[in-house]
């Protein structure tokens, strides 16, 4: 009962934004640095039967870098 009001209270917040709020696609373009502070990178290989494994990266850099004509 109370899933259902807030899924209808999200549903009418998001109505209710300007559309003014959207944001463009070209304006996400761009260069970004990856911040292992705030980031990870984690693998799962999986084998037949149960078992594998899991795993992370302890370090890691890089960026990324969106093109203002690829949007």
């Amino acid at each position: 009962m109370y899933t259902r009001i807030l899924g209808f209270a999200a549903v009418a917040a998001c109505l209710a934004m300007p559309v003014s709020a959207a944001v463009a696609l070209g304006d996400a373009a761009g260069s970004y640095s990856i911040s292992p502070a705030n980031s990870s990178i984690r693998f799962s290989i999986g084998k037949v039967g149960g078992g594998g494994l899991n795993g992370a990266f302890a370090r890691f850099k890089g960026s990324i870098r969106i093109d203002n004509s690829d949007v």
